[in-house]
């Protein structure tokens, strides 16, 4: 078969023409990382560094909590409703752990619009976050949502920060109690141990939905395989290594975010992996909550912030079903 070459002449030196796609799950670029450097910044949340180590140990306490108080089992789908910070890095790893699907949600997204996903996608299992929780407390009853996960920005803080804190942000742990809702220090602290990992390249991993500008949201299926390709032709062409730093940031919003951090351009891809060891960034004040940007090659330090709530919804999703 006949390559395209003209092209050639204007390719970056650095860039590879050929990629190999590893034939891994995403979740195992997280394991390769906090094996190597399980001490370096996995996340700088408003100052205070997260370790690869625990990351990887937290994703496992969300995946050993999925699988053994709520029945999650391979391919189930998880909707993901949270903003840009910890708690969304920690529940994408911890779904894709416990073998499960992740389904990303716009925060933006109210009550109406979330029962459409939570049905949709068949989930029973709900992340999200404080100032989110009100809106999906409604849809844990029979027939839809049976566990809801929620944890408070705070949690995450550092104890002094100069940076600017929305108050959101700032607020103390203050999530209602009831049946079917679990704390995320409770199940952080539970620490249960999830079994062998069984998800493989060719499984599904993340499914977005689009905006529904012409009907109801449709999701989008993306393989571990296929988001792979993704992240790893991105690290490769923006030849990332050990110690990069990739703010995950939007040029729509910029003076919004806390960090003054912008890569000049929005964060388009759905669900970009850890490629084997740079730190993730979540600075995003405008960046869609369904994406997760990373490079390869080591471990780096970013600065990052929550999403602050303003501005329209995240960019349509491609490839729907």
């Amino acid at each position: 078969m006949a390559t395209f070459t003209r092209h050639y002449p204007h390719w970056p030196p650095f860039v590879p023409k050929t990629l190999a796609v590893p034939r891994t799950s995403i979740h195992y670029n997280l394991e390769v990382s906090a094996t190597r450097y399980p001490d370096k910044a996995a996340i700088d949340y408003y100052g205070r560094e997260i370790s690869y180590a625990q990351l990887r140990r937290e994703a496992d306490a969300l995946a050993g909590w999925l699988q053994q108080r709520c029945g999650v089992k391979k391919g189930d789908r998880v909707l993901l409703y949270a903003q840009n910070g910890p708690h969304f890095i920690v529940g994408y790893y911890g779904i894709l752990r416990a073998d499960a699907v992740v389904v990303p949600v716009n925060p933006m997204n109210l009550t109406e619009e979330l029962e459409h996903y939570v049905e949709d996608a068949g989930a029973r299992v709900l992340v999200t976050t404080q100032e989110l929780a009100p809106r999906a407390a409604p849809l844990v009853r029979p027939g839809l949502l049976e566990h809801l996960i929620a944890g408070a920005h705070s949690e995450y803080l550092p104890p002094h920060t100069g940076l600017p804190v929305p108050e959101f942000v700032r607020a103390p742990t203050a999530i209602a109690t009831a049946d079917g809702v679990t704390l995320w220090s409770s199940m952080i602290g539970a620490a249960l141990v999830p079994s062998a990992p069984l998800a493989g390249p060719d499984d599904l991993a993340v499914m977005p939905y689009t905006s529904g500008t012409t009907g109801k949201p449709k999701g989008c299926m993306h393989s571990h395989s296929t988001v792979l390709s993704t992240s790893t032709a991105s690290c490769h062409w923006r030849g990332s290594s050990s110690g990069a730093a990739v703010p995950s940031t939007s040029t729509a919003n910029e003076e919004a975010c806390p960090a003054k951090l912008s890569s000049g351009r929005g964060c388009e891809a759905a669900g970009v992996p850890f490629v084997a060891g740079v730190a993730l960034s979540r600075s995003a004040p405008r960046c869609s909550a369904s994406t997760v940007v990373s490079v390869a090659g080591g471990s780096a330090a970013i600065s990052t912030a929550a999403w602050t709530q303003t501005g329209s919804k995240s960019p349509t999703q491609l490839n729907s079903r």
